[in-house]
């Protein structure tokens, strides 16, 4: 009582009724002095609407020192935080979450599980509740429902439009053809990918000649489920060879790939033999 340290041990539930959360734990010290609770073990918090009903989202770990003054919660260790309202799931080693600014970050490795449509691994995020945006600057993979995979230097997502953007972006899709480009963004809504200055790289069975490398190079592109449009684009199967143009190749205003019927199509476009237009 002189110290005014509360410390309890066993199944412990801690609801504060007036701020709207609940802890779970197997031990929790509590010093009034400095209004920070320890909690030990398995621990979980919960937050809760105005009416302490429903849960908008809760953190569970083990481990954490929550400062109730400057409302910031530090948590450790398996940290798995779900977002009920936004229906998505943080998995991480350590969380940090500022209520005051709404702000959460993730240390060292995470994984994010949206909605099941996309499974996102990176490292050290930073996600403005507020804004409903995700960022982090450490390279990311991303995997969609499709099974396409995303290689990206750095990412944001944008959970209130639905669409994630990076730099020097890697795409690997079902068909095993890599596409690669510097700036880009998927739009979730639409299934759509935009990107510019782009280099897409076809399986090497797509033309019946395994031989070949056969490719794509640009200025932009678009891409969804049934086709690929690209502006300012060349066009080639000759195998690469360093320091050599190929044998042959086809540019073009615009180009579309239709991948079902495993067609191409050009617009305003000529044919070059050894970078000679001949046609």
């Amino acid at each position: 009582k002189i110290n005014k340290i509360l410390e309890v041990n066993g199944n412990i539930i801690m609801h504060d009724v007036q701020k709207n959360y609940r802890i779970i734990s197997e031990k929790v010290i509590f010093d009034r002095n400095y209004k920070i609770i320890n909690s030990f073990g398995k621990s979980s918090f919960i937050f809760l609407d105005k009416n302490n009903v429903d849960i908008n989202f809760k953190v569970s770990g083990e481990n954490s020192i929550f400062n109730q003054d400057k409302k910031i919660l530090e948590i450790e260790n398996n940290v798995i935080l779900e977002d009920l309202l936004n229906d998505y799931t943080i998995y991480s080693d350590k969380i940090i979450y500022d209520i005051k600014k709404d702000i959460i970050k993730s240390v060292d490795k995470t994984k994010i599980n949206y909605k099941d449509n996309l499974l996102v691994n990176t490292r050290d995020i930073f996600f403005n509740k507020g804004l409903k945006i995700f960022r982090s600057n450490k390279n990311t993979e991303i995997i969609d429902i499709d099974n396409n995979k995303f290689e990206i230097s750095n990412f944001e997502f944008n959970l209130e439009n639905k669409i994630f953007k990076g730099k020097k972006i890697k795409v690997y899709d079902k068909d095993n053809n890599i596409l690669e480009f510097e700036n880009g963004l998927v739009n979730l809504n639409s299934n759509e990918l935009i990107g510019s200055d782009f280099n897409f790289n076809f399986n090497k069975n797509s033309f019946g000649n395994p031989e070949n490398d056969p490719r794509l190079i640009g200025r932009y592109v678009i891409t969804n489920k049934s086709s690929t449009t690209m502006k300012k684009s060349t066009f080639t199967t000759c195998k690469k060879i360093d320091g050599k143009c190929p044998a042959w190749s086809i540019s073009a205003d615009e180009i579309v790939h239709k991948s079902e019927k495993k067609r191409i199509e050009y617009k305003n476009a000529w044919l070059e033999i050894y970078d000679t237009p001949v046609a």
